[in-house]
């Protein structure tokens, strides 16, 4: 049976900046399952140059975002949303069993009180 971490297309050591692709020369850092203890995988930080590069990225894609109009930017968010409800089921579990079940019970219904914040649609 294929893990969610599989799903998502990640190995045992992963890159852990993105800035249009992924990078991570700084230090690894072990990522640990609330559930049972045991390393799920490890990821890399950013380096100083990493760290660089993802803000220059991040200030560039700003500026193109912010002209892009506010139909396609509220559309994007809609889809955005929508694909991510898709994973509720499988991540459910790690956060129920962290004991942020309060918190983090109802992915679903999160995201569509947010859609309708933002986008006026339910």
């Amino acid at each position: 049976m294929q893990t969610v971490l599989d799903k998502l297309g990640l190995s045992d050591v992963n890159d852990g900046v993105f800035d249009g692709e992924w990078r991570g020369g700084g230090t690894k850092i072990d990522k640990i399952s609330p559930t049972d203890g045991k390393r799920l995988a490890s990821v890399r930080t950013a380096s100083d140059d990493d760290y660089e590069r993802a803000i220059t990225r991040a200030q560039e894609a700003f500026l193109k975002w912010r002209m892009t109009p506010g139909p396609v930017r509220g559309e994007t968010v809609r889809r955005l949303g929508n694909a991510s409800i898709g994973w509720e089921a499988q991540l459910q579990p790690h956060y129920l069993s962290s004991g942020r079940a309060a918190r983090y019970a109802s992915v679903k219904e999160r995201m569509k009180a947010w859609r309708a914040a933002c986008i006026g649609a339910a």
